[in-house]
């Protein structure tokens, strides 16, 4: 992506404005901004590893190609360490401070790594095959209008047997690219679902889920799962 220069304006005569993920650099990967853990820190603490670095915070919206290519650049500052039971080349993370408020920000890799089926993701590097404790969702109304909060978080109400089977399914599906010039509003569509997996962990993973059998995560953008199936269709009802 070809960002303008910053002191350019738009049409309006209004400066250019542009907004970035958290991101790191390692090892010549970018691992992007993953789960954040704030008053839960205390339950994923555990899976700190061993120290590898400092994260610089160097980027910004308007960082040069150079400044991506210097070891441990970051949006962060803070000290890097891997991640206890994951791949450093997948997951690593980060012990942020800003003032008085100090939180673990898990940052994770999707850079050179083949998908083919739901496994290659979900469960070779989220390992959420028999490793889910508990599952909530947020129907799209309250995750795209009131928010994220502890009270809209709601209880999905499927049995183990039909989520298990959703996971299997999932795992065994194939990955598809959605082609944006030809599905611009794919992400507009009506019925969704956002599901929230309590890991063994400490750790949790969202899941989104889109009318047609599509799911995916939000760090992957236009690459979902496709798995329509009954199983499917169950699930994302449970989530309205």
């Amino acid at each position: 992506i070809m960002l303008p220069e910053s002191t350019d304006s738009d049409s309006d005569g209004d400066k250019v404005k542009a907004d970035m993920i958290g991101c790191l650099v390692y090892k010549g990967h970018v691992y992007t901004q993953g789960a954040s853990y704030y008053d839960d820190i205390s339950a994923v603490e555990h899976l700190v590893g061993d120290y590898v670095g400092e994260a610089v915070g160097t980027l910004d919206e308007w960082s040069t190609q150079d400044d991506y290519a210097t070891e441990f650049a970051s949006t962060y500052s803070g000290p890097v360490y891997t991640v206890k039971g994951y791949s450093e080349d997948f997951r690593l993370c980060i012990y942020v401070q800003c003032g008085d408020e100090k939180w673990l920000q898990f940052l994770d890799n999707f850079d050179g790594i083949g998908l083919t089926t739901g496994k290659d993701l979900f469960d070779d590097r989220f390992h959420i095959k028999g490793n889910v404790t508990d599952v909530h969702y947020l129907s799209h109304y309250d995750w795209d209008y009131v928010g994220v909060t502890e009270q809209t978080y709601k209880k999905l109400s499927i049995s183990d047997e039909q989520f298990n089977e959703f996971i299997d399914v999932l795992c065994s599906s194939p990955f598809e690219r959605i082609d944006y010039s030809e599905n611009s509003n794919f992400y507009d569509t009506e019925v969704q679902g956002h599901l929230y997996l309590d890991m063994k962990d400490g750790t949790r993973v969202e899941l989104t889920l889109i009318e047609g059998g599509y799911v995916g995560c939000a760090e992957l953008g236009w690459f979902f799962v496709h798995m329509p199936s009954e199983i499917f269709d169950a699930v994302l009802s449970a989530c309205q």
